[in-house]
């Protein structure tokens, strides 16, 4: 049997430094699979939709638009068919009006009450013509308030399936993001979108509830975690945040992480 020794418990801190409060926008940059992803898709606390099911169904989030199947005018992630050959056709992505546009909101509970704290998208058609800064993203803080936008000037005019203009475009905000919004203000049609990815900055091990800090809260969610101890477990939180070391368990070697962790209680 696995057996926990005690960890010593702290005051409550309640100040968090101003820099975890600042905002970070990424993009647009070429996007053509999961591997142009500034973030470290794959490991735990991160989620990737692909859409590649016929299906928008990863954890804790939801869309206004539709999977949109294979065509000749789908324009998927180029890899997402297995070749990366300039076309997007033979992949799923994701469709919806271009202005007010595609909005994808988060759920908090699904998260352990937080939101994520990085969020991207990769534009992939829209637009269809040359019209400049046509591509905007905007994010919006967990109060539900837009905290900016960043917009892009790539789109090729085509709508058949090419990929050279899909662009990834991201957000950063340790406060969490509650949404992001994808919208074009030129051309016509609809906006299409795909590899939607989110995750969590995780400044420190253990943080597993993202408040800042490593105390009892953590410790209850990293105790559950240990007891089921094999991230594939159905039983297991998605993401297998727990497992520190990122080994595919949750035992020991990775209790030894977060005592330390605990030990320094307030993220750096």
């Amino acid at each position: 049997m696995k057996t926990l020794q005690p960890v010593a418990t702290f005051l409550c801190v309640t100040a968090l430094s101003g820099s975890a409060l600042a905002q970070t926008f990424l993009g647009p940059t070429p996007y053509l699979c999961a591997s142009d992803s500034p973030w470290p898709l794959g490991s735990p606390g991160y989620y990737l939709e692909t859409f590649e099911d016929g299906l928008l169904n990863a954890l804790g989030v939801t869309g206004n638009g539709s999977v949109a199947s294979p065509s000749g005018i789908t324009d998927s992630v180029d890899c997402d068919d297995g070749t990366i050959d300039g076309f997007g056709r033979n992949g799923y992505s994701y469709f919806g009006s271009g202005n007010p546009g595609l909005t994808f909101t988060f759920n908090a509970a699904a998260f352990g009450g937080s939101y994520p704290q990085r969020v991207g998208i990769v534009w992939t058609d829209g637009v269809h013509n040359s019209t400049p800064n046509s591509v905007h993203f905007e994010a919006f803080d967990a109060a539900g308030i837009s905290i900016g936008e960043i917009t892009g000037s790539h789109p090729d005019g085509s709508i058949t399936g090419e990929t050279g203009e899909d662009r990834f475009y991201g957000i950063e905000l340790a406060a969490g993001i509650s949404k992001i919004r994808v919208y074009q203000t030129a051309g016509c049609c609809g906006v299409e979108v795909d590899h939607l990815q989110y995750g969590f900055l995780r400044p420190c091990p253990g943080d597993l509830n993202h408040d800042g800090f490593v105390d009892d809260l953590d410790f209850q969610i990293f105790v559950v975690a240990y007891d089921i101890l094999d991230c594939d477990d159905a039983s297991m939180p998605a993401g297998c945040p727990s497992d520190l070391n990122s080994d595919g368990f949750v035992d020991d070697a990775d209790f030894q992480v977060f005592v330390v962790a605990y030990n320094e209680l307030l993220c750096p």
